[in-house]
C-alpha cells in the first residue's frame, strides 16, 4: 500500500512540474498602459504569434493574453510586441502578432518572428518599423531572399539615400541587419540635431 501512495505522491508531483514548466518571470503591459508583472508562457519554444500564457504567481489561475489585448510582453531579457503585419508572400496571413524586438532605436526598430506552416515547416520573417510613422516594411528571411530584402528594405530606408543605396548595390546584406538599424539611427539623430 505504501508503494502504491509513494507512485501516486510521484506521479501527481510530476504532473504539477509539468504544468508549470516553460513559465518565466516576466509582465506583460496592457493595451491602458498597465505593467503585470508575473510568470508567462510562450505558445511553444520558438513560435510565438497567437498568445501567451500569464499567472502573477504559481498559485494564480492562468490568463490566455492574444497581441490584441496587450502592448507588449517581456519574458526573461526577451521583449515581444503586438504588432499587425500584412504579409504578402502568399501565406494569406494578415494579422495581429506578437514580434520579437532584436534591435531598439528612436527611428528604426528590427523584429524578427516566425510561423508555422501546415507541412511542418517554419517560413522566418524579418521587419523594420519606423515608430514615429507606425509603418513597417517585411521581408522572407533565408537563403533565397536577398533580392526581396535589397528592393523592400532600400525603398523603405530612401529618406537615408546613402544608406538605402549600400542595400540596393549588395554592400549591405541581411546578415548586415544590425548595421543598417544602428547606422540608420545615427544618420537620423545627426540630421535632427542640425534642424535644431
Amino acid at each position: 500500500m505504501k508503494g502504491v501512495l509513494f507512485v501516486l505522491y510521484i506521479g501527481f508531483s510530476c504532473s504539477c512540474f509539468a504544468q508549470e514548466k516553460g513559465y518565466e518571470l516576466g509582465y506583460v503591459v496592457t493595451i491602458s498602459n498597465d505593467t503585470i508583472k508575473g510568470l508567462i508562457k510562450n505558445r511553444n519554444s520558438k513560435i510565438v504569434f497567437e498568445d501567451i500564457k500569464f499567472k502573477k504567481d504559481q498559485k494564480s489561475k492562468v490568463e490566455t493574453f492574444t497581441p490584441r489585448q496587450l502592448k507588449s510582453y517581456k519574458r526573461l531579457e526577451a521583449e515581444y510586441y503586438s504588432k499587425r503585419i500584412d504579409l504578402d508572400d502568399g501565406t494569406g496571413f494578415k494579422n495581429h502578432y506578437f514580434l520579437e524586438q532584436k534591435i531598439k532605436g528612436d527611428y528604426l526598430c528590427y523584429y524578427e518572428f516566425d510561423i508555422l506552416l501546415g507541412t511542418g515547416n517554419n517560413a522566418y520573417y524579418g521587419i523594420l518599423e519606423k515608430p514615429a510613422e507606425k509603418s513597417n516594411v517585411v521581408w522572407t528571411q533565408g537563403v533565397w531572399s536577398q533580392s526581396d530584402f535589397r528592393k523592400k528594405v532600400s525603398s523603405y530606408l530612401k529618406d537615408e539615400l546613402a544608406l538605402s543605396e549600400k542595400i540596393s548595390n549588395g554592400t549591405y546584406k541581411t546578415k548586415d541587419i544590425e548595421e543598417i538599424v544602428r547606422e540608420y539611427n545615427e544618420l537620423k539623430s545627426m540630421n535632427n540635431s542640425k534642424t535644431n
